[in-house]
């Protein structure tokens, strides 16, 4: 076992002496050893320093790798904003008052220059010495980048805080879920993606030919022969440009971007094209009843200093709500989809050098076995452990990881599952966009699903990342295993307004691919009907 693989690995030692929780909403996915060795002590770094420059009350926490899955213990209870006392005086600190200026001056001075010159730097592998100084720059750039990651995204935490805070001292009896809508409406890099597939869904439709060859088994080679698609893939190349660097689970090394593999986009435009979906229609839609909202709320207030106070509120964290997803689309999408060429490069240069048998063993390793046989020392049984490893990197993905490992809290029993009295199945979560519907279950694992997904289901899925958000487009309802009011599932249902009941632990389980289901985003209950 590599020293890097014992340190992260949860053993029989942490499940006696801590309670571990599975963060499903940021790494919800098996991630590769390579991966692993590179984001677990920048996040643990990056959080502690940013936490530390920001005088941010994060509590202290370890974390572990169990079957792939990112698994963290809070060693003592966090110091947040708490709202549910007898009284509540939020402030924020005038810092916070420009933060979408502010994180976009990040992107452009701090974030993308660093990918330059790491790119720049690694361009060619031909000696060990480059092979070895390509890692420890990916090291510095993954502590480098978290740190930013870190100091980015507690702000907009804590601005949104307090905003619901003030929302719900001046309206007691709404939900949380109430006061996040009233910050929807505003566009960011996920929901442009959107809008891009969808006006190129309306071009495809407009032109037989294309539209025709997108519906072929094989679209993208029908694209290619197909004489009047010239200019639509010259659209598909600029989209690819900026928005490319996104990936199914937007994180580990192993996966390709939309730079490598275009077959998502092309099935994404082709599922647009099925639906009629078009992206500004609904747009319209969402923009005016979010105006509409924030007036009648702020018709309710009747006392001016209160209003004025909630305005503030409302605008510092209205202009940093974009955040939310544009830190995913810069940083983790954009920093593995732009580590991994130089991953390639070396991945080869090592098979050349007789080190490795297959370019994607690479990922396979840990870091400090990879340093180690890029210096020429291989172990004599590294075939046979990678394999070992692949096998169970394929069997870990067909698994369904437990919440929660080790010795659990003192608490009361939180069984998710109730009985109503007709013998239906309900199960409570928390509810994230409100509203009240009827449909049909989809129970979605992952990317390789969303082919089967039709408009007007209830998307049901352990949790979604931003590679998701086209799925929300065409969904009656999200229904989610994990998350809070500001996971990504509740904050992208509420962009597109589908009801959304996000924390409910066993809905995957609980729930028949195919049955028909009441989602209630008011109470935050999802019941079968059948």
């Amino acid at each position: 076992m590599s020293t890097l693989e014992e340190t992260l690995s949860l053993s029989e030692k942490d499940l006696l002496e801590r309670f571990w929780v599975h963060d499903a909403d940021h790494l919800g996915f098996v991630m590769t050893p390579l991966f692993q060795s590179f984001i677990v002590p920048a996040l643990d770094r990056g959080l502690g320093r940013a936490a530390a420059s920001l005088k941010f009350p994060v509590p202290p926490s370890t974390v572990r790798i169990y079957h792939g899955y990112y698994y963290r213990s809070v060693l003592s209870p966090p110091q947040a904003y708490d709202h549910g006392g007898t009284e509540v005086t939020p402030t924020i600190d005038p810092k916070c008052s420009h933060l979408g200026e502010a994180f976009q001056r990040t992107v452009r001075e701090e974030i993308l220059p660093r990918y330059e010159a790491f790119e720049k730097a690694t361009e060619k592998i031909e000696t060990v010495d480059q092979a070895i100084l390509g890692l420890q720059h990916l090291s510095r750039l993954y502590d480098e980048i978290f740190e930013i990651h870190m100091r980015v995204v507690l702000p907009v935490f804590a601005v949104q805080e307090v905003f619901e805070a003030i929302y719900l001292k001046q309206f007691p009896d709404r939900s949380p879920a109430d006061a996040h809508a009233l910050l929807s409406g505003h566009l960011n890099k996920f929901l442009e993606a959107d809008r891009q597939m969808a006006e190129m869904a309306r071009t495809a439709m407009a032109q037989e030919p294309i539209r025709q060859a997108l519906m072929a088994k094989k679209p993208w080679a029908a694209l290619l022969e197909e004489p009047a698609a010239f200019g639509f893939m010259r659209e598909i190349d600029a989209f690819k440009e900026v928005y490319g660097w996104r990936v199914g689970t937007t994180h580990d090394f192993y996966q390709r971007s939309w730079r490598e593999d275009l077959t998502p986009v092309l099935a994404i435009i082709r599922q647009f094209i099925e639906q009629d979906y078009r992206f500004e229609r609904h747009w319209e839609k969402t923009v005016a009843k979010q105006k509409a909202a924030l007036e009648a709320t702020l018709t309710a207030i009747a006392d001016p200093d209160d209003r004025q106070r909630f305005l503030e509120a409302y605008h510092t964290a209205y202009d940093a709500r974009p955040i939310d997803e544009d830190h995913h689309f810069y940083i983790d999408a954009m920093l593995p989809a732009r580590a991994r060429p130089f991953l390639l490069r070396l991945a080869a240069w090592l098979v050349g050098q007789g080190l490795l048998g297959m370019i994607d063993e690479i990922f396979f390793l840990y870091a400090d076995e990879l340093e180690a046989l890029s210096n020429g020392i291989r172990q004599s049984d590294l075939a046979q452990i990678l394999d070992q490893r692949r096998l169970a990197y394929a069997e870990y993905q067909r698994e369904t990881p437990p919440p929660s490992l080790g010795i659990s809290p003192e608490a009361p029993g939180n069984s998710q599952v109730q009985m109503t009295p007709s013998d239906r199945r309900q199960i409570r979560g928390v509810s994230a966009s409100a509203g009240r519907v009827q449909g049909t279950a989809r129970v979605i694992s992952g990317p390789e699903d969303f082919a089967r997904f039709q408009a007007g289901e209830v998307l049901i899925a352990r949790a979604t990342t931003p590679v998701w958000s086209s799925l929300f487009a065409i969904a009656r309802a999200v229904v989610t295993d994990s998350g809070g009011i500001l996971s990504h599932a509740a904050t992208v249902a509420r962009e597109y307004r589908v009801p959304c009941v996000v924390g409910t632990k066993t809905a995957t389980q609980v729930f028949r691919d195919g049955e028909l289901v009441l989602v209630d985003g008011h109470q935050g209950t999802v019941t079968a009907l059948a």
